[in-house]
């Protein structure tokens, strides 16, 4: 048996530590294996110590499945900061200078010690668009340390919306696109100009804070709460009344962020993807597509023609919930 090449994506969320394996087989891409991990450190009381202990904890249980595989760990989208440049053409010699000051002159604005990497996001016939990214010195060692006490093999360290944008750019590659993610503690809104990553939002909402509202409204404990809003039976009017509320502010929180787009682009963003666990909550898709009428899919409606699920796979492949750990994945591939 050939041992095929594999690549691992690992999403660090507030409630769970994401993973997806692919596996590469000719011009297929397979899902090979999946695992979610409570996150016990992900509280931001927590040291970065108590971070790296948790993450190591993680892999040395996974140590098996992971060994000699190119592995890329995502940086949050909240402890990421962005800025977008454009360039005139040159050639590599005079971008590598010219990005070198673009880096120099965005770590003296920032306060605290950063690291600060880029992508050549599109080439333009005489310019090229740029996305720099910059993160906590501090986070990115505590995750490579992570990786590399555990003797495992880190590929990259990469970013969000880069991660999305490979998992649903395929599906849309001629459409302006909103992404919208929502997880446990915030909602990250991700915008694309056909395929390319324009601007990201992060919104300090998520499936929490409707657990709460629930168990505010009903008077039940937040575990009781959670069960109601992942599987309302009978009280799903109810439960839809309940975080209208919520859920407008939300969608306001999105129509903004695609008005700023439309303003700067002149052009309509004319598809909506809501992925995460949170995307999944009952009336969200219809109450979205009511307040904006713009086209509207939960990221499991999509396929992914380039990606099979192994059939041995038992639990089946969740893509709202698992999307973005996919992302990370693909980055080994491309």
């Amino acid at each position: 048996m050939f041992n095929l090449p594999k690549f691992v994506g690992i999403d660090v969320g507030n409630r769970a530590i994401k993973i997806v394996q692919l596996e590469k087989c000719k011009n297929k891409l397979r899902v090979k294996n999946l695992w979610s991990i409570p996150n016990r450190s992900e509280n931001r009381a927590c040291s970065k110590e108590a971070g790296c202990e948790n993450l190591i904890a993680v892999f040395d249980l996974l140590k098996d499945h992971l060994k000699k595989q190119k592995i890329t760990i995502g940086i949050p989208n909240d402890r990421a900061l962005y800025k977008k440049i454009e360039l005139p053409k040159m050639g590599p010699g005079e971008l590598k200078q010219a990005i070198f000051w673009e880096k120099k002159e965005l770590m003296e604005e920032l306060d605290g010690e950063y690291v600060v990497d880029y992508e050549v996001i599109k080439a333009k016939t005489n310019s090229y668009e740029i996305l720099m990214a910059a993160a906590s010195k501090g986070d990115v060692m505590g995750y490579l340390y992570s990786v590399r006490e555990s003797g495992l093999f880190l590929e990259a360290i990469d970013i969000y919306p880069l991660s999305i944008s490979r998992v649903f750019k395929s599906s849309f590659p001629e459409h302006n696109l909103v992404v919208v993610d929502i997880g446990a503690a915030r909602t990250e809104i991700t915008l694309f100009d056909c395929g390319k990553v324009d601007f990201t939002y992060s919104v300090p909402t998520g499936g929490d804070d409707m657990t709460k509202l629930i168990a505010k409204s009903f008077s039940l404990n937040e575990s009781e709460a959670e069960s109601i809003k992942k599987n309302p039976g009978n009280y799903q009017n109810e439960v839809k009344e309940c975080l209208t509320p919520l859920i407008h502010h939300l969608t306001l929180q999105i129509i903004r962020c695609i008005k700023y787009f439309q303003q700067r682009k002149g052009e309509e963003v004319k598809t909506a993807v809501f992925t995460g666990g949170g995307g999944k909550l009952l009336g969200l898709k219809d109450y979205f597509f009511n307040e904006t009428r713009i086209e509207v899919f939960l990221a499991h409606e999509l396929d992914f023609p380039n990606i099979e699920i192994d059939p041995n796979l038992k639990s089946g492949f969740d893509k709202m919930e698992f999307s973005c750990a996919l992302g990370y994945a693909l980055r080994g591939v491309f």
